[in-house]
């Protein structure tokens, strides 16, 4: 590493560290307001029944789509008490749809992102009074899918035993659960840890605050209260599927895969050339190895045909490549890093709405990995991702707000 380049990466944390507390400057004034958690309206709708809960979040200024409605009607069919959030006015077809199947809706301003809502959600909470059992977080930075799956997560979230329990975890700096969806029993919810820990929270409209306060912050407070958190759609699930495949499947599932990590199968691989020796048939001259290239080996492996070597070596190549693609989806978010083959294998009912966004897919690859999706749904959802606008054309300055998170 050059003196030069030790220096420009100097340079650069220290400009993000300015730009990060000098907008947290900014916006304290406003926080300190926040401090009670505000509401514009608080309406209860009815009486609640049983002690499941369940806030929503909604943000973005449309009507209910088709997803949010089979949310709700899913929430509702496991008698759980509706909270729902706007995080802005919302208009008046959303907020009759809202009346139909919550039990309380709540008005506020658009402070703190998505865990600036959650906290004024569960101070609400607290104030009401309400005997909560189980409680889940839900917002609409992810697209929910219409169908069995939908409900069926939905129930695993209200009915496990589990004291946390998320859709998807993410490993990105250290692990924690996305918030978009995720649940707690009611001895957490109770813990007086877990209610300081809202009550303290201080909601900066700042993505980077809400992931490492927010976030972060939530999931280090389950280990400071010895609880392993669970999780809907996790690796070994992923795993399981993977193992019950063949070989030329896995193969196929690599053009799901997002655009930064979609390689080939040789490159993927990356056998030691022992192993790559085997692949193919041999012979010898002299000292010099000559490779007959009859039948590629690659075609053997994914057809099942029988192998000079036995089968030890698509056994062995197989599960290669399964350790590479689960290897690779647990660097961070999964629900980006390994959306398609979630998709795929486990029909996942949750979609990122930042997938073009953040550049993870192409929009051509949208409509394939949601081919079972109602067509007026899937090109809603897809336009509504472009007009989030792709990493394409952005300047040097936008680009370094998108690298460290200050924006999207």
């Amino acid at each position: 590493m050059t003196m030069k380049f030790r220096l420009s990466e100097m340079l650069e944390k220290a400009s993000v560290s300015a730009l990060f507390l000098a907008l947290k400057a900014s916006q304290s004034p406003r926080i300190m307001r926040e401090k009670r958690a505000p509401l514009l309206s608080d309406e209860v709708v009815r009486e609640p029944g049983g002690g499941s809960y369940a806030i929503f979040i909604k943000y973005y200024g449309r009507d209910f789509d088709a997803g949010q409605l089979a949310l709700l009607q899913s929430l509702r069919a496991e008698r759980v008490n509706i909270l729902v959030v706007f995080n802005r006015e919302p208009t008046g077809q959303e907020l009759e749809v809202a009346r139909r199947y919550a039990w309380r809706v709540v008005i506020r301003k658009n402070v703190g992102r998505d865990f600036g809502a959650y906290r004024s959600a569960v101070l609400n909470l607290i104030s009401s009074g309400a005997e909560v059992e189980r409680l889940l977080f839900l917002n609409d930075s992810v697209f929910y899918l219409p169908g069995r799956q939908l409900g069926e997560m939905v129930g695993r979230l209200v009915r496990s035993d589990r004291p946390v329990t998320g859709a998807f975890e993410n490993h990105a700096r250290t692990h924690h659960l996305g918030s978009f969806a995720f649940a707690v029993s009611g001895d957490v919810y109770r813990d007086a840890r877990f209610q300081a820990f809202w009550r303290n929270y201080r909601p900066y409209d700042l993505r980077q605050h809400a992931i490492r306060r927010g976030e972060i912050a939530l999931s280090q407070l389950y280990r400071k209260m010895n609880i392993s958190a669970d999780v809907v759609f996790s690796l070994d699930r992923l795993g399981g599927q993977l193992d019950t495949r063949s070989f030329a499947d896995i193969v196929s599932l690599l053009q799901t895969l997002p655009l930064s990590t979609r390689p080939s199968p040789v490159s993927l691989l990356k056998p030691p050339a022992e192993l790559l020796d085997m692949m193919v048939d041999q012979e010898f001259d002299g000292d010099n190895r000559v490779y007959q290239a009859r039948v590629s080996p690659f075609s053997k492996l994914m057809t099942g045909d029988a192998h000079p070597a036995g089968p030890a070596v698509p056994a062995l190549a197989k599960r290669l490549l399964i350790d590479r693609l689960l290897a690779d989806a647990a660097q961070g978010s999964q629900i980006h890093l390994a959306f398609g083959l979630y998709r795929r294998l486990l029909s996942v009912p949750l979609v990122k709405r930042d997938l073009l966004h953040q550049g993870v897919y192409a929009e051509h690859d949208i409509p394939n990995l949601l081919d079972d999706v109602a067509e007026d749904f899937r090109h809603e959802m897809i336009r509504d991702m472009v007009s989030r606008q792709r990493p394409i054309h952005i300047g040097r300055w936008r680009t370094f707000l998108r690298r460290h998170g200050f924006n999207g």
